[in-house]
Parts: C-alpha cells; sequence; structure tokens
C-alpha cells in the first residue's frame, strides 16, 4: 500500500534532515550558503509534495496512507509529542480523511441536516 508520493517522503525526509544539520554545522564559514542552499532545495521539495497529498482528493485508501506518513513525520515519529496548533490540525485533517473514506456520520453542525438530532 506504499505509494509512489509515500516512498518519496520516506526518501526525502532524511536527505531534509541531513541536510538541515549539515546547513547547521556549517553556519558561519564559506561552505555555509553552498549546504543551506541545498537544505532549501530539498524542504522545498518535500513541502511540494506535502502539498500536493494535502490538496489531493481523499478516494483510496493510499490517500489516507500519504496522509498518515505526513503526519507522523511532522509529529517527528512520535505523534504522542505532537501538540502545537500545527499537529493537532494535522491529526484532525487525518481523521476527517478517514471518515471520508469509511463514510461516517458528518459530526460538523454545517455538515449536518437542518434540525437533525444530535444523539439521545
Amino acid at each position: 500500500m506504499v505509494s509512489h508520493r509515500c516512498a518519496q517522503l520516506r526518501k526525502l525526509g532524511p536527505l531534509v534532515e541531513e541536510a538541515f544539520r549539515k546547513s547547521m554545522a556549517h553556519e558561519g564559514s564559506p561552505a555555509y550558503e553552498e549546504h543551506e542552499a541545498k537544505y532549501q532545495q530539498l524542504e522545498d521539495q518535500y513541502e511540494a509534495l506535502a502539498r500536493e497529498i494535502w490538496e489531493s482528493p481523499v478516494r483510496s485508501w493510499q490517500d489516507i496512507v500519504e496522509r498518515a506518513e505526513l503526519a507522523y513525520a511532522y509529529a517527528n515519529e512520535d505523534p504522542a509529542q505532537s501538540q502545537n496548533a500545527d499537529d493537532l490540525a494535522t491529526r484532525a485533517e487525518l481523521v476527517m480523511a478517514i471518515l471520508r473514506i469509511v463514510g461516517g456520520s458528518a459530526w460538523r453542525q454545517s455538515d449536518r441536516q437542518p434540525n437533525s438530532e444530535v444523539l439521545r
């Protein structure tokens, strides 16, 4: 179930991380700009791929897996420790994608029919 985009994320993630470490290690040296440019190039690739995944419609479990891969990466591979607003929004988007696939009842007021009854 690992898609091409998922495989790209898994390949790019460590490359971005390594490029960032190299850039920071060379801060203030003549090599810094070269390392920073490489880091920015990889970061831009990763973010473009992430945007493509988040903006694509959810049609299959493969779409869910791609979003889960991003959510896991954004949480630095430890979702229990992710507590900032961006992490929570990412998790919410992942949950909504799952609900779209399984066809669960909408829970948002705007998605309900007028005068629909809430659990009794």
